[in-house]
């Protein structure tokens, strides 16, 4: 019976302190936010701020849009949506954009 008092008395553990935002987001800067965008200051952008642009690249056109990466990619491949490379990433204006969205056929739901 003795053998088993260690296991009445409570131990006390190390308290070990952890917050997840604190370690994850300052990796939104890298990897982006899906919901906002950011500046090349890292300062947050609304989606309101992206449609006065006349650029915007792909991971801002998809915050404008609501459309995921891979259809945006599509469109591109496809020349339905002009875009072009500058510095390593797709860039697109904003009037094609909004060309290219209200070209879409919603009518065969």
């Amino acid at each position: 019976m003795a053998r088993w008092a260690n296991l009445a008395t409570p131990q006390t553990q190390p308290e070990l302190t952890f917050t997840l935002t604190a370690h994850i987001a300052p990796l939104g800067g890298w990897f982006g936010n899906p919901t906002n965008g950011t500046n090349n200051h890292s300062s947050r952008v609304t989606a309101t701020e992206l449609r006065s642009r006349l650029l915007l690249t792909l991971d801002e056109a998809q915050i404008v849009t609501g459309l995921s990466r891979e259809i945006l990619l599509d469109a591109i491949k496809n020349g339905e949506l002009p875009s072009k490379i500058i510095s390593k990433a797709y860039r697109i204006k904003t009037q094609d954009l909004e060309r290219y969205i209200a070209g879409l056929d919603f009518s065969n739901n």
